[in-house]
This record gives C-alpha cells, structure tokens and sequence, in this order.
C-alpha cells in the first residue's frame, strides 16, 4: 500500500473514534444515554421512541424552549432488571454545542441545553456477559 492510501485510512479509523462516549457498568436496572444513526429497521414504539432490544428511556425525546430550559431527566430501565454494561455516545458537543448529557447513577442521566440551537442525538448501548443486548436512542432538540 502506498503512503498516502495508509494515511487515510488511518485518518478514517480516528475519525470513527470522534464523539463523545460514556462506559457505564449497570446493575439490576440499567444507566442510559448517547451516538450513530440507527437503521430503518429500528423499532418506533407507540410515543415515538426508538429501540432495539431490552434497553428503553424515558423520555427518549428532549425539547429545550424559553418556556421549558431544563435541565431534564432520563431514566434507563433494562428488561428483566438483566446486570450488565450501558456504553453511551453522543453527537451532542456538551455545553458549548447543543446539549450536555450527564450520567448521575446507574440509571439517571441528566440532560442540559448547550450554547447551540438544533437537534442531535444520544445512543445508549447495552452489553451483557460481553453481548450487545440492546440499543435505545434519545433524541434533543434545543430552541433556546
């Protein structure tokens, strides 16, 4: 391979990695929140949310107004309260970007709205025993 082609694929791999991620080991029931975008085979339950799996949030959409400015809650809750790990990535840029998610315990994250007006979105991964076992999605829309 030639110099210039391992350059960029190198340069693709980091690229893969940018984001910001949080590795959360759950018990009982799970932790949540942030980032990928999911297939269109992704399951919409009844009020919108999206989800794979055993892992849901709630809520799993965020509308920061003028009237509504947060912060907010998100809880994470794991079918069949299964022990695992909840990795979460985002797209979100924390406070200066759109919106800042923070985990508080093993099944609370606290969202609040960045400097940035627009939309971007959180995914939160389960794992347990080393399988991926669910996936659930937050969507946030700041307008203040």
């Amino acid at each position: 391979m030639s110099k210039p082609i391992i350059i960029l694929i190198a340069a693709g791999l980091l690229a893969g990695c940018a984001g910001s991620h949080q590795v959360v080991p759950a018990t009982n029931s799970a932790a949540t929140t942030q980032v990928s975008q999911p297939s269109a085979q992704t399951p919409v339950s009844p009020d919108g949310c999206r989800y794979i799996g055993i892992i849901r949030l709630t809520p799993c959409k965020i509308d920061f107004t003028t009237s509504s400015p947060g912060p907010k809650k998100v809880t994470v809750t794991i079918e069949h309260h299964v022990n695992g790990t909840v990795v979460q990535h985002n797209d979100c840029g924390g406070l200066t970007g759109i919106a800042k998610i923070t985990r508080v315990t093993n099944t609370l994250y606290r969202v609040r709205a960045g400097a940035m007006t627009g939309t971007c979105e959180a995914r939160f991964v389960f794992f347990h025993n080393g399988s991926r076992e669910g996936e659930a999605f937050l969507k946030v829309n700041n307008s203040v």
